[in-house]
């Protein structure tokens, strides 16, 4: 019999209420929703449609921001996405990744506005599968210039630094409200320097002049050269994208190099302790790897890696990095004895390419230098086997201690102990015999030559080829003939066939130099300077000239003859004012402008010189001692009164005494200084400045860390300034931390400004001081421009000094 199968009659109504109730539960638009279960709240991420308003006319190059939406429709997270643009949640950080939003939630859109002038720039937000498009179309060109002086303060227009960031300031002046500055796509900040509407940056309260300052941090790439382009844009649309440029630079010279002649390359670490390879037909480097602590590159060009070492405390390490990948090994450790207070010191490594081999030299210094220990060490790569080859207690002959190492043929060859012979190195025996003596000078490097029997020296008498097999030195470059490229501390020497040349670098100067086998020519292949012409060494003394972008700087360096250079400051170029041979062999003091007779005063301890400006005649005009000269122990740093016509010099081992010299009729006398306390001279004046109006004169107390007010009429002195903190709490003016070597007096701010491990500043109005910078920064001489620019002097720079960014760049060098 069949079966019937029969549905009660009380579950047809039940069954159509719960259906409808699931298909009437739908929100939004409900086209995402998912049943949770029998009894569950069906979720809704699809929210109800949303809108952003367009925006036009806003300014060129800024961001542009939609005003805020209010997310609705859905009761489950919701997925936010975004094209060409960013949105910010509640308030919150702009974002450009994907997202979710709740209900309830309010969601802002911005995008870069265009950079040219009725362009539009559009972006989409996406919520839940709903978008929406925001667009901002900019200000359109009425045809009009923009008539704007923009001018950059910092840095200046020639500029290298090693920091990753620089703070570039400046100011505008327009005849239109200015909307936006940009440098290279940076927005700046802006300030006013003028009366402002309130609701709008720019907008002065009365024309025809808007005057504005401006500053931005912009990132620089290592080991390139930047320039720096200022975009304006006013409120009419008009838009200058090269309204102001400066070039800055990351590239320096090695301090040591290890060169590949096949590529010709240079392999070596430069700032930030990169090792780099350079392209010496281009200059361009090329990043391999970063290191710490390493010092001596060399290239094993046949394996096609850079070998370099660490010494940290007892232990010596040995790394390579491959110059086709960048990666980094370390090859070998090990550790030596050390007596208290003795550490490493790692002065030259060469790699022999037959027996895949490195040797390298480990002095370890001692009070005196007679006392210094030596070893040589080879470690052959393809065993991992370190050997001490030579030492003061291995091997016979000739003291081994020589800083560099040449590999000619089957020995090494260095330096004998003075410096002006070679020795060769027997790496079997450790056995030393001497080559060659009388090689002029102290010699710093040598290298291997055309053949194995012909080496070159490079030292502080100049550049020498020796021929081993009759022993003839031959000059090929003398340094007395050097005024440009004098060296001062030369660490690497390569000789480069294909160009009949040497390389040579000089770590104080920053530069890789050739030296012409030829001609004995000395030129420029690398600088970590700025500008051409006689470079710095130790440029202590500065003096602007007002009406020009013109700096005269004193160069005195104990390793090379004094240098009277006048440097450009739009081209950094430099140039001397007169020969060195002009200037008295005398420890210089202070270098002085004397605009009203065009020529510079020179102060040296024991006399004062005059260098027309016009003719480069240098004359004596006062010197110490003597029936018609000053009876001070010395002459320290002075200041030209342009009101009187005289010079005030001041006398560091002279208490309670300055000179005034008449500048007209070359008369002087000296001026008794009345101390306010009559317990305490003023003794170890350093140096002096005076105020506008030249009735009040700043005396700087090197030895007492004070500086004094001198009252013009009454010569009574009174302390005025007696501690100087830095951020770390230090008196800057006292001599355990620093040590103050010049003073100016800033017109434009009616300050004093000191030189010494910070740059220090001293309000006249309450005598307060400042000290910018850190403890060590060694700023030797200071000096402001007419555009009120602050520039410093630092072991062989011209620095220009952001004080209130604690930034500076070189300028010269």
């Amino acid at each position: 019999m069949p079966l019937t199968l029969r549905k009660p009659a009380a579950a047809l109504p039940w069954l159509l209420l719960t259906t409808l109730l699931a298909l009437t539960g739908c929100g939004g638009g409900g086209s995402d929703n998912t049943d949770t279960g029998t009894g569950g709240v069906t979720v809704d991420t699809t929210p109800n449609s949303f809108s952003f308003a367009a925006q036009v006319n806003t300014p060129l190059d800024q961001w542009v921001e939609s005003a805020a939406i209010t997310v609705s429709g859905i009761n489950a997270a919701a997925t936010i996405s975004v094209s060409n643009g960013e949105y910010a949640i509640n308030g919150g950080n702009y974002r450009s990744s994907n997202g979710t939003v709740n209900n309830g939630n309010t969601v802002r859109l911005r995008h870069r506005a265009a950079s040219a002038n009725g362009s539009t720039t559009t972006s989409t937000l996406t919520i839940g599968g709903v978008s929406a498009s925001f667009s901002s179309t900019t200000l359109a060109a009425t045809g009009g210039t923009l008539d704007a002086q923009v001018n950059i303060q910092f840095p200046l227009g020639q500029a290298k630094t090693e920091r990753s960031t620089i703070t570039v300031s400046g100011n505008a002046i327009s005849t239109s409200p200015l909307l936006n500055i940009s440098i290279n796509g940076v927005d700046a900040t802006l300030s006013s320097s003028s009366a402002l509407a309130p609701e709008q940056v720019g907008i002065a309260s009365s024309p025809p002049e808007y005057q504005l300052n401006w500053s931005a941090e912009v990132p620089l790439p290592a080991n390139t050269d930047t320039t720096l382009a200022v975009a304006v844009t006013d409120s009419a649309g008009n838009s200058n994208t090269q309204a102001a440029s400066v070039s800055v630079s990351r590239k320096f010279a090695p301090s040591t190099f290890s060169f590949d002649a096949l590529t010709n390359r240079l392999y070596a670490l430069v700032e930030n302790n990169e090792l780099v390879s350079i392209d010496l037909a281009s200059n361009e480097y090329q990043f391999l790897s970063t290191l710490q602590g390493a010092d001596r590159p060399v290239i094993a060009a046949d394996i096609g890696k850079v070998f370099y070492a660490t010494a940290l405390d007892n232990s010596v390490t040995l790394y390579s990095t491959d110059i086709a990948t960048g990666v980094v090994n370390q090859v070998h450790s090990f550790t030596v004895p050390l007596a208290e207070q003795q550490f490493i010191n790692l002065t030259d490594m060469v790699y022999v390419e037959a027996a895949q081999t490195l040797f390298f030299m480990l002095a370890y210094p001692a009070n005196e230098r007679a006392n210094y220990l030596h070893e040589l060490y080879s470690f052959a790569l393809n065993s991992n086997t370190l050997t001490l080859v030579s030492s003061d207690d291995k091997g016979n002959g000739p003291r081994l201690e020589t800083n560099k190492l040449a590999w000619l043929g089957d020995k090494l060859l260095g330096f004998t102990w003075e410096r002006d012979g070679l020795i060769s190195i027997d790496v079997s025996s450790g056995n030393r015999s001497l080559v060659v003596s009388d090689i002029p000078g102290f010699n710093m490097a040598l290298a291997k030559g055309e053949t194995d029997t012909v080496v070159y020296v490079a030292g502080f008498a100049g550049v020498f080829r020796v021929d081993l097999t009759t022993a003839t030195i031959d000059t090929i470059s003398a340094e007395a003939a050097q005024d440009i490229y004098v060296t001062a501390q030369i660490e690497s020497l390569a000789f480069d066939a294909e160009q009949n040349r040497l390389l040579l670098s000089d770590a104080m100067a920053g530069l890789v130099l050739a030296v012409d086998l030829a001609t004995g020519t000395r030129s420029k292949v690398l600088s970590s300077g700025v500008g051409d012409g006689r470079y710095l060494l130790m440029p202590q003394f500065l003096a602007v000239d007002p009406d020009t972008d013109q700096v005269y700087v004193l160069d005195a360096n104990n390793n090379a003859s004094q240098a009277l250079l006048a440097v450009d400051l739009t081209s950094a170029n430099r140039s001397f004012v007169t020969a060195s041979a002009n200037l008295p062999a005398d420890t210089a003091s202070d270098l002085l402008l004397d605009k009203a007779r065009n020529r510079l005063i020179v102060i040296y301890t024991n006399q004062i010189v005059a260098v027309d400006l016009t003719t480069s005649a240098v004359s004596l005009l006062k010197q110490r001692g003597g029936d018609s000269g000053i009876n001070v122990d010395s002459f320290g740093g002075g200041v030209i009164d342009p009101v009187n016509n005289m010079l005030l010099l001041s006398s560091f081992a002279t208490d309670n005494t300055l000179v005034e010299l008449d500048l007209i009729t070359n008369q002087h006398q000296l001026i008794s200084i009345t101390p306010e306390d009559a317990n305490h001279a003023v003794s170890g004046i350093v140096d002096i400045t005076l105020n506008s109006s030249a009735d009040k004169v700043y005396l700087l107390s090197q030895s007492q860390g004070l500086i004094h007010q001198m009252d013009r009429a009454t010569a009574t002195a009174q302390v005025i300034v007696s501690s100087c903190l830095n951020a770390a709490q230090q008196n800057m003016l006292d001599l355990n931390y620093t040590t103050p070597l010049h003073m100016i007096y800033d017109a434009g701010s009616d300050n004093l400004l000191v030189s010494a491990n910070a740059v220090l500043e001293v309000d006249l109005d309450d005598n307060s001081c400042v000290a910018y910078g850190n403890n060590g920064d060694a700023h030797i001489d200071l000096a402001i421009t007419d555009s009120n620019q602050l520039l410093t002097t630092q072991q062989n720079k011209l620095l220009q000094y952001d004080r209130h960014n604690n930034q500076s760049v070189v300028i010269s060098r």
